[in-house]
């Protein structure tokens, strides 16, 4: 449900990345980034893998991938009427 989680995804969905990558990716900062991949990891969302002195982190499983990848696909279809539902505080 946090955005920054959301685009910390969306940001290794296609391969592996360190937190400073995603960090500039998604403009945040390493340690905000590090605190929410620690989340992601304990929820087995995301996996990690320790290189020299660089931690680069990937989606778990493909699962993961086509939910998110649905989720922009149905997103896509409706977006004007998300925008313009009075119901949604922006």
């Amino acid at each position: 449900a946090d955005p920054t989680r959301l685009a910390i995804l969306e940001a290794v969905l296609e391969g592996e990345k360190s937190v400073g990558e995603i960090a500039q990716e998604i403009e945040a900062s390493s340690a905000n980034v590090s605190a929410h991949l620690a989340c992601l990891t304990g929820c087995g969302l995301v996996q990690s893998e320790k290189r020299g002195k660089y931690v680069y982190y990937q989606v778990q499983e493909r699962r993961v991938r086509d939910l998110i990848k649905i989720a922009e696909q149905i997103l896509a279809r409706v977006s004007q009427q998300v925008y313009e539902c009075t119901r949604y505080e922006r």
